[in-house]
């Protein structure tokens, strides 16, 4: 079936979002009515085996001889879960193998393209992908909450605006959510086959797809359960009073939502450099970000901020505190991803990416043959350890489980190669900048022939970051 692909109409239902501070629930509020997206929802629509498991992302799986052969069948590292981009590879080359080989190699594309749903590079969950080997157990392993939780954790769009998991479901949950609207840009099918996941076409939005959306008056704000089991149970899940009295008081009768139960508290805004962000937050309440590409323009403050530096010995401390402020981020509720660079033979940079969640460090290296697997190994190794161990004791309960083993490591292959030597840095930054805006590693566009030219652009937009642009007497004079 051909499913149309709305993002715009994602976009929407997610700028909508409630302030929750429940990890594992999502509640956006479209006209006057709150909609809930849980475990719960998730389960409904797409008809997947949503049970409680324990440790759901590290299943404790034996390693065996013949798991070991079947790696090397698909030509992927032991260490980790082969990526889309391998198990493509895999596609061409299966026709010898064995029938079930051949159904493992299928269950992982399913797993990798739509439970885990990441970038075709990225390698999958290796505790999860190993499952494969007993095909029994894979059939019967609680997919819908897995899938529900990688979804989960790539939803906020305070944090990033690429979305990754099985997003299509967002799509289709609003359809179930908003009757009238699902009725009319839905496309649903007729006869209404259950799941939800397989009753609509979708297709892109319409002009107009926001005011349609907030005209609706017939909505479902939750799956209807008994009151007992209203609240998916997550291991390390947050509690926020707030949200669950959204679901006692539509229990209750003649309750109505009104703006005063989530009052505004104000909106920050940033104007640095050549993005304009927008949030607005309520305080337990409604969540708004806006992104649009402007040219940097002098305000006020800019101007006084740049007078300041000209008239200190160099940077003012106080006008660097105020634009460059300590975020008061919790890790692994609020920041999920870590970018750095890293040292490697004290003369070659490589890129890293830490993402809490899946308790890996994903490397980019600009020279793939200048250092070796071991090498790269030994360089990540204390991060790997270190980091784990800080966030095991700076949690409580049972959060604490999640971090008794170091971080996995992988060096991707398939990135823009720097051929010639001394541009790693730029290289290295490049790498961090486009992953962290959701974009792929352009090689027509990130390659030696323009890495001068990057370079420029760089060392321009550093420079001006330090607002003593109008100024240089501050300068050296090879600076």
């Amino acid at each position: 079936m051909k499913f149309g692909w709305a993002s715009r109409l994602v976009h929407y239902i997610l700028c909508f979002q409630l302030d929750c501070k429940k990890k594992f629930e999502l509640w956006s509020l479209v006209g006057v009515e709150p909609l809930r997206f849980s475990l719960h929802e998730f389960e409904e629509i797409t008809g997947l085996n949503c049970e409680y498991v324990k440790n759901l992302e590290n299943p404790l799986v034996e390693v065996t001889t013949d798991m070991k052969a079947f790696w090397a069948q698909m030509g992927v590292n032991f260490d980790r879960g082969p990526s889309i981009d391998e198990l493509t590879t895999a596609c061409q080359m299966c026709r010898t193998w064995s029938r079930d080989d051949r159904l493992r190699l299928v269950y992982l594309a399913i797993y990798a393209g739509f439970i885990e749903a990441a970038r075709t590079s990225s390698p999958t969950w290796a505790s999860l992908t190993r499952l494969v080997m007993d095909l029994d157990a894979f059939e019967d392993y609680p997919w819908g909450g897995v899938a529900f939780k990688f979804l989960m954790e790539s939803k906020d769009l305070t944090k990033t605006y690429a979305i990754e998991g099985f997003v299509q479901v967002l799509q289709v949950w609003v359809y179930c959510c908003l009757l009238e609207f699902g009725a009319g840009f839905g496309h649903p099918i007729e006869g209404s086959p259950t799941p939800p996941l397989l009753a609509f076409l979708g297709g892109k939005g319409k002009r107009r797809l926001q005011e349609n959306m907030l005209k609706q008056t017939r909505t479902k704000n939750f799956t209807m359960k008994d009151y007992s089991e209203m609240f998916p149970r997550w291991d390390g899940e947050l509690e926020d009073e707030k949200a669950d009295n959204i679901v006692k008081a539509v229990f209750s009768s003649g309750w109505a939502w009104e703006q005063s139960h989530w009052p505004l508290v104000g909106t920050k805004l940033w104007t640095n450099v050549k993005v304009e962000i927008h949030p607005m937050k309520t305080e337990a309440g409604q969540m708004m970000r806006s992104l649009k590409t402007v040219s940097p323009s002098r305000t006020q403050s800019d101007a006084e901020s740049r007078k300041k530096a000209r008239e200190s010995p160099g940077l003012d401390v106080e006008t660097k505190e105020s634009e460059y402020s300590i975020s008061n981020k919790t890790w692994a509720l609020e920041i999920n991803d870590i970018y750095a660079p890293l040292l490697v033979k004290n003369d070659h940079w490589i890129a890293y990416w830490i993402s809490i969640p899946r308790r890996r460090i994903v490397i980019w290296d600009s020279d793939l043959a200048y250092a070796t697997d071991a090498e790269i190994a030994k360089a990540v190794k204390p991060i790997a350890h270190m980091l784990p161990y800080m966030l095991r004791m700076l949690s409580t309960g049972a959060e604490r489980e999640l971090y008794t083993v170091d971080f996995t490591h992988e060096r991707e292959s398939g990135v823009p190669q720097n051929k010639q030597s001394g541009d790693c840095g730029v290289y290295c930054l490049k790498y961090i900048e486009c992953h962290a805006l959701g974009m792929s590693f352009p090689p027509h566009e990130l390659c030696d022939k323009k890495i001068k030219t990057i370079r420029s652009q760089m060392a321009s937009e550093i420079f001006d970051e330090t607002r003593i642009n109008d100024d240089y007497k501050h300068l050296g004079l090879y600076d």
